[in-house]
């Protein structure tokens, strides 16, 4: 119990170092399991600037917490 606790606090404070667009990509991909493709539709964007905002998201959290995160 204690580690899953200590996941949703990593989950909870990756997700507020983000960009509120990264954060809503981030949460679609990751907790809803949307395609990229079908964020895209979803937010009004290219394909292309989902996929570069869910890497970024990534970097953001390896860089501030480890790869790990």
């Amino acid at each position: 119990m204690a580690d899953h606790m200590d996941n949703m606090r990593l989950v909870k404070d990756v997700m507020e170092i983000l960009p509120i667009d990264q954060q809503r990509i981030v949460y679609l991909h990751g907790v809803r399991g949307l395609t990229v493709t079908e964020i895209a539709k979803i937010m009004g964007k290219s394909r292309e600037t989902v996929s570069r905002a869910l890497n970024a998201a990534r970097r953001n959290a390896d860089r501030t917490f480890g790869p790990a995160a």
